[in-house]
């Protein structure tokens, strides 16, 4: 009979797990929620150059703008967590469940990353300038 412990450590598993594989996808509604956010301060939508993200002066924005960088930081990390992830693999309900939440990791990294390079909007050129 499992301890609650083990339990506890399964559950654990099982969310850290979750939460890296939909890192991505979290980094893509947090920036576009940022570009939303800018449009309805500015009352235009963001182009490069105009205006830096860093000029729109509230502290909600502020903090947005932050957390958009944190997150780019964290997703960019995301498959070393993945590694170091690898052992809780066996305390995972089962290799299917892994594999699962692997291809959605996978999946929503390849949509950030395709935007990312597409630019649709010229949103990621006008944060990053």
């Amino acid at each position: 009979m499992e301890s609650r412990h083990d339990l506890l450590d399964r559950r654990a598993a099982r969310s850290i797990l979750w939460i890296l594989a939909i890192a991505p996808a979290l980094a893509i509604l947090v920036f576009y929620a940022g570009v939303l956010h800018a449009r309805m301060i500015l009352g235009y939508w963001p182009t490069n150059g105009h205006p830096d993200p860093k000029a729109i002066k509230t502290v909600l924005f502020a903090l947005h703008y932050s957390t958009i960088a944190v997150s780019a930081v964290l997703t960019s990390l995301t498959p070393i967590a993945w590694i170091a992830a690898l052992p809780m693999a066996e305390m995972s309900a089962s290799l299917k469940s892994f594999c699962a939440r692997m291809c959605v990791y996978l999946v929503s990294l390849v949509i950030l990353l395709t935007l990312a390079r597409i630019d649709p909007g010229g949103f990621v050129g006008w944060f990053m300038d």
